[in-house]
This record gives structure tokens, C-alpha cells and sequence, in this order.
């Protein structure tokens, strides 16, 4: 079995999603585990997050494109790679309170931290990142994240008042149009006279037709 034969079994066999290079120490040296997990990146297989930091892919059923092996999605897979890296980690306000149940917001985009300053390991799974303290301030970027919750509710209401309003007009229109007065349908018997002096006569086609449409037909 060669080299990567062998971390192909691991990485399918392994129970988390998240890999690190020393996970494969006892197979091959440092510098042939880094050639093979470059290959199995480029297979598709694994997918690199960070420094050394690799995660399992599977086939997305919706879109057939590769995404993490993990349930939790991109946040799921950040705070597996915390939790193998043994770096503790803390979230924004916003997130904090809702991971407490102390409020029922759902976090659009949770912001997770390192409770040490002096970490500053890159992380990222698509738009989910480690952000770290040279970063902007978190709990500043939460705020916003709320004031954007807040604009696109605000936004989601406006479009739901002008359908309703919409839909109040076209109900008026409705029935602007079932009150208008019936067309007026000539005494085919009085229209004959008048075309018999004229040294006309009329046509079967033109029954029930309108004044003006009448005029139309006959006009000389």
C-alpha cells in the first residue's frame, strides 16, 4: 500500500472531519505527508482551512460541488479545528446570547474569537473565519450585523405593504370595471329601415354589433 493509499483509508475511516499533518506522522516523513495531502486536495478529497489544517470534502447533493463533511456546516468545522488545536475560543454578543438562549435572534453570521490575544492562527471555511484580536472589534461588527437583521425585516415589511396595497387596487379596478353601463346593441329592425333608404341591406354578420361598429361596416 503506498504512501497515499494509506492516508486516503485514514481520512475516510476517521471519525471527525478535521485533519491536522501530524495526524499522519506515523506514516511518512514531514515533507511526503505534505506532497500527499496536496495531491488528495487537488482530488478532491481533502480541503485546506489554514496552516497545516485540512478538512474532509463530500459532493453537495443540491449543487454537486464539494463542501466540508460536516453536519454544523462552515461553523461546525471551525470550532472542530479549535477544539484539535486546543485553542479556547469565545463568540460575539450577539451569537453568545442566542448559544445561551437568552435570546431568540439567530445570528446571521456568528463571529468566533480566541480567548488569547497573542493567537493569531488563520482559519477559514468559506465566509466563516477565526477572527482574532488585530481584527476589527467584534462586538462593533455584531452591532452592525443586528442594525443589517433589522434593515432587511424592515425592508421584508415594506414589500409585503406595497403588495397588499396592490393588490387593494386591483380589487378597485375590478370593480370600476364590472360597474361600467353594458354596450349599446341597436333595434336591428330600425337600423334596416334606415339602410333601406340609403338603398342598403343588411348582413346576417352584422347582428348584434355596436353603433359604431355598425357605421364602420356601412360607411360609404
Amino acid at each position: 500500500m503506498t504512501i497515499q493509499d494509506r492516508l486516503v483509508t485514514r481520512v475516510k475511516n476517521a471519525e471527525h472531519s478535521v485533519f491536522m499533518r501530524s495526524d499522519f506522522a506515523d506514516i511518512a516523513n514531514y515533507a511526503q505527508v505534505s506532497r500527499e495531502l496536496r495531491n488528495l486536495v487537488k482530488a478532491g478529497l481533502l480541503m485546506k482551512i489554514g496552516h497545516g489544517l485540512y478538512v474532509r470534502t463530500r459532493v453537495n447533493r443540491i449543487s454537486g460541488k464539494l463542501m466540508p463533511d460536516n453536519n454544523r456546516g462552515a461553523l461546525g468545522v471551525l470550532l472542530e479545528a479549535l477544539k484539535r488545536l486546543g485553542i479556547e475560543y469565545q463568540f460575539d454578543a450577539v451569537s453568545q446570547n442566542y448559544y445561551d438562549g437568552k435570546s431568540t435572534q439567530v445570528p446571521a453570521n456568528p463571529i468566533v474569537t480566541p480567548k488569547n490575544p497573542r493567537v493569531t492562527r488563520k482559519i477559514a471555511i468559506g465566509r466563516c473565519v477565526l477572527a482574532n484580536h488585530q481584527q476589527p472589534d467584534t462586538d462593533k461588527l455584531a452591532r452592525n450585523h443586528t442594525e443589517l437583521a433589522k434593515q432587511e425585516k424592515l425592508l421584508n415589511e415594506q414589500q409585503l405593504q406595497a403588495l397588499e396595497e396592490l393588490s387593494r387596487i386591483d380589487q378597485e379596478l375590478g370593480l370600476i370595471t364590472n360597474e361600467l353601463p353594458p354596450k349599446f346593441t341597436p333595434n336591428m329592425e330600425n337600423y334596416q329601415v334606415s339602410l333601406n333608404y340609403e338603398g342598403l341591406s343588411l348582413k346576417n354578420s352584422s347582428e348584434g354589433k355596436s353603433i359604431a361598429g355598425l357605421k364602420r361596416k356601412y360607411k360609404r
